[in-house]
């Protein structure tokens, strides 16, 4: 097959969701890869959040105000 006949799909589309546990392990795990020394209180909101949320939560953007100079 030539790379310009290849029909591409979106990732979306190519990957299964996790469907795996989500707890405390998972949770410690997500806050190490994505935080800087994650709390023990971080890691529990993160599981009672549940895991799509948690990831949510972290990939929002907080909108900080301009300093006044």
């Amino acid at each position: 097959m030539r790379p310009e006949d290849e029909i591409e799909v979106p990732v979306s589309l190519s990957m299964d969701p996790y469907a795996g546990a989500w707890g405390t392990n998972q949770a410690a795990h997500l806050l190490r890869r994505t935080l800087f020394g994650p709390t023990f209180q971080q890691i529990q909101d993160a599981v009672a959040l549940g895991m799509n949320d948690a990831v949510d939560q972290l990939l929002t953007l907080v909108q900080i105000g301009r300093a006044h100079v």
